[in-house]
């Protein structure tokens, strides 16, 4: 069975918190790519960009988090990737880190957020790269 490849768009969650893709119970879905915009508010804190994989019941099954910082007021382009390269410095304008191949079934999710996320900052431009596979019985 072939992979079909789309781009999906994920609406900006509201300031302060990480977006969510679940995984529907009628695809299979491999990430390739994950990129979304972080814009640091005025708080203190270092923010480190992080992609977490979520089976069923919610729990991490990976975490992936950029060993740059974003400090307060920037606004940086922030990518997750198989096979990427790592680049970027600390508060540069774009950051990126690789991710291996994951195949996700239903019910399972990518949440990306940043770490010492603060109340104020957004993530927006949210976008993934997907092959998906339908799931048919037996198909596993």
């Amino acid at each position: 069975m072939h992979a079909e490849r789309r781009v999906v768009s994920v609406a900006s969650p509201p300031a302060g918190a990480g977006f969510t893709f679940p995984v529907s119970g009628a695809v299979e879905v491999e990430i390739q790519t994950v990129s979304f915009v972080l814009t640091t508010s005025a708080g203190v804190a270092n923010r480190n960009p992080k992609l977490d994989i979520l089976d069923g019941l919610g729990a991490v099954v990976a975490r992936f988090v950029l060993p740059l910082i974003v400090t307060a007021t920037h606004v940086t382009q922030v990518t997750f990737a198989e096979e990427l390269t790592p680049y970027g410095a600390n508060d540069s304008a774009s950051m990126g880190a690789p991710i291996p191949a994951l195949r996700l079934y239903s019910g399972m999710s990518v949440v990306g957020s940043a770490v010492n996320i603060a109340a104020a900052d957004h993530l927006t431009g949210i976008r993934l790269f997907v092959k998906q596979w339908p799931v048919r019985d037996g198909n596993r």
